[in-house]
């Protein structure tokens, strides 16, 4: 749950490509096919699309983290 909500934060295909690879288990090559990049644009925006939910999950932690303090 808490992923999905930060995949929809994810700007563009960023969310599209990270579920293709991570959930609906494509290739690269297939990626690249389904979203017509080449095989090296499909790796180097699947990079910074990690990186991107990285910083999302981690700020949503630290919300999370915050509110569960401010409720004591």
């Amino acid at each position: 749950q808490i992923i999905n909500r930060a995949l929809a934060r994810l700007p563009g295909d960023d969310g599209v490509l990270l579920t293709l690879f991570y959930f609906e288990t494509f290739s690269l090559k297939e990626i690249s096919g389904i979203l017509d990049l080449s095989l090296n644009t499909v790796k180097v925006r699947l990079h910074r699309s990690r990186k991107r939910l990285a910083g999302i999950l981690e700020k949503m932690m630290d919300e999370q983290t915050i509110s569960m303090y401010e409720k004591k």
